[in-house]
């Protein structure tokens, strides 16, 4: 976060890389390309980030095999709808919630299971 100049924003963008992989966690969504897809969309809409926008509308273009793009396209609308439904995940404090079950924890953000 050093180009950053910005204390509020440099402490922003930090806990954003902090907790990314809890958000595949909390998401219920894989660590392999369509579920990073997938993730990029809800932080788009959620942060309002380019970078995450970027990621959620041109990631689809390192897919390699048609299933992956089927699941995109059966994930996708989940995404989007999580994306602007569900709380603001980054005001969560993770670190304080490790004992609380995930599926309590996915209620009280409004995130719905994956399909």
């Amino acid at each position: 976060m050093k180009f950053v100049d910005n204390a509020d924003l440099a402490y922003v963008m930090m806990r954003y890389r902090e907790v990314h992989d809890l958000l595949h966690a909390l998401l219920g969504m894989p660590t392999d390309m369509v579920g990073e897809v997938a993730v990029k969309w809800v932080e788009a809409l959620q942060f309002g980030l380019p970078m995450c926008a970027g990621g959620a509308i041109f990631g689809l273009l390192r897919f390699s095999r048609p299933s992956q793009y089927e699941r995109y396209n059966a994930i996708r609308p989940w995404a989007i709808k999580t994306g602007t439904k569900a709380r603001f995940i980054l005001n969560v404090y993770y670190e304080q919630r490790w004992e609380q079950d995930i599926s309590d924890l996915r209620k009280e953000m409004r995130i719905d299971p994956v399909p």
